[in-house]
C-alpha cells in the first residue's frame, strides 16, 4: 500500500513506475502486478490489465 497527499503532483505514479520497473520479470513470483504509469503509458492500462488477467488464467 502506498499513499500520498492528493496534491503530491504525481509522486505516487512516479514511485509506482519505479516499482513496476524494479519487479519486471518477477511479477508471477511475487504475485504483484502493476499496470499503468505516467503519460502515454497510462493509456495502455486497460490492455495491461486484460493481458495480465489472461496470462494468469492459464
Amino acid at each position: 500500500m502506498l499513499g500520498f497527499d492528493w496534491h503530491s503532483s504525481g509522486l505516487t505514479t512516479t514511485v509506482m513506475g519505479a516499482v513496476k520497473e524494479g519487479i519486471k520479470g518477477l511479477e508471477r513470483d511475487l504475485g504483484i502486478f502493476i499496470a499503468g504509469g505516467k503519460g502515454a503509458t497510462s493509456r495502455k492500462t486497460p490492455k495491461q490489465i486484460e493481458f495480465t488477467g489472461q496470462v494468469e488464467c492459464y
